[in-house]
């Protein structure tokens, strides 16, 4: 696509081989995604375990790619069914864009943090956080949100998002009987989206230890059951998949057939680079500036 073609106006273009070539026709290590369609049972999950049953500090985070972070409110993992009064905890995306804990101690009521900002982006892949602290020390609750890049194994670096948020009171969060699931809540009847969810982790404490931590990207394509690195069985629903994509999207098209290597432009917000069956794939909302550019000893830029 010519983003700067006139309408009238010849446009001469020369190709120079083979500085600039590119067959785009070769082999990436491959990763593993969890495949949301937003359809009926598109979604992941494990049944209730003790360890699951987290009653204190809490600490929820998962690796998305999403075409759209407004828009609809997600479900991106929790303990959560409202039709049995099951609620333990939940971490959504909001329609605004902005983080959500949902706790409840008793297993009815349901009260709630928000980030106070959006966020950083539109579309594309993220790494989220939401702590809640039950007793921050001063008779109040506090939940703190973060985002990091996507594709870092949940491990950071963690930016935290506005502002901690606090609630009147010490809290506690239901030992409940849900199972635990990811791209949704009531066992996938509320909350689903389309999407990619490539890791989930759910730690008992603040940085504590790990409760469960399910890491699709370390899946082979089309795998339905697997254990985690704590022993939990998931299994994907019919309307969801393990599917494979090379390489990571949203990090570059990798390097050329000749050697040099393509660099993402920092000019042009809101498009990611990836390759999709041996082609170079860039998609941009709001194109501006240079996208890609391929770097050579030949001719710099």
């Amino acid at each position: 696509n010519d983003y700067e073609y006139t309408p009238k106006q010849e446009n001469q273009y020369r190709i120079i081989a083979p500085v600039f070539f590119d067959s785009f026709n070769r082999a990436y290590p491959s990763a593993g995604t969890l495949e949301l369609t937003g359809l009926v049972n598109s979604y992941a999950s494990t049944p209730d375990a003790a360890a699951l049953d987290i009653v204190g500090d809490i600490d929820l985070s998962a690796d998305l790619t999403l075409d759209a972070w407004t828009g609809s409110q997600k479900g991106i993992i929790g303990k959560w069914n409202t039709g049995t009064n099951q609620r333990s905890y939940l971490l959504t995306l909001e329609s605004s864009g902005r983080l959500r804990m949902l706790w409840s101690a008793d297993g009815v009521a349901s009260p709630s943090l928000t980030s106070n900002v959006a966020v950083p982006l539109s579309s594309g892949r993220l790494s989220v956080r939401a702590t809640l602290d039950v007793n921050n020390g001063a008779g109040r609750r506090t939940a703190t949100f973060y985002t990091a890049p996507g594709g870092t194994s949940l491990e950071g670096p963690w930016i935290q998002l506005g502002d901690p948020q606090t609630g009147s009171g010490t809290t506690s969060i239901f030992s409940g009987s849900a199972v635990l699931e990811v791209g949704s809540w009531n066992s996938g009847g509320s909350g689903k989206f389309v999407g990619q969810l490539h890791a989930a982790r759910v730690r008992n404490g603040i940085a504590g230890a790990f409760a469960a931590n399910p890491f699709f990207s370390s899946q082979s394509p089309g795998t339905t059951s697997f254990a985690d690195s704590t022993g939990k069985t998931w299994t994907v629903q019919a309307g969801a998949s393990i599917v494979s994509i090379a390489p990571v999207p949203g990090l570059s098209w990798g390097t050329a057939d000749t050697g040099q290597f393509w660099n993402l432009g920092d000019s042009s917000p809101n498009y990611r680079a990836w390759v999709d069956n041996g082609v170079g794939v860039v998609r941009s909302t709001a194109p501006a500036g240079h996208i890609l550019e391929q770097l050579t000893d030949a001719i710099p830029g």
